[in-house]
């Protein structure tokens, strides 16, 4: 999912998730919010991943914000996600970077 979120609203996103049920890192999301990248959310129970894009002034990131598309999940009607092509072309994107700073 590509999100916009804040420093201060990093400790309320990390809380909002029991951590009976979840596992988030408040230190991954701060990481992801100083450096515009991403951080992850797992189900406890079924291993479950949802990865979370912070939306840079890119213009790819920016392009894939405006074709995200309305979903239902876990119950909710408005909420938002990425298409699949964007997510494919993200990771790629993400993999290429990774290999240059190694």
């Amino acid at each position: 999912m590509v999100i916009v979120l804040e420093k201060q609203t990093v400790k309320p996103l990390s809380q909002a998730f029991s951590i009976d049920l979840f596992y988030i890192d408040e230190k991954s999301v701060l990481d992801a919010v100083e450096r515009k990248s991403m951080f992850n959310l797992i189900d406890g129970s079924s291993g479950n991943k949802v990865s979370f894009w912070l939306l840079t002034d890119e213009p790819f990131d920016k392009s894939r914000f405006t074709r995200r598309q309305r979903v239902e999940a876990l119950g909710i009607t408005n909420f938002y996600t990425t298409t699949p092509e964007d997510t494919i072309l993200s990771k790629l994107r993400w993999a290429k970077l990774a290999a240059k700073g190694s």
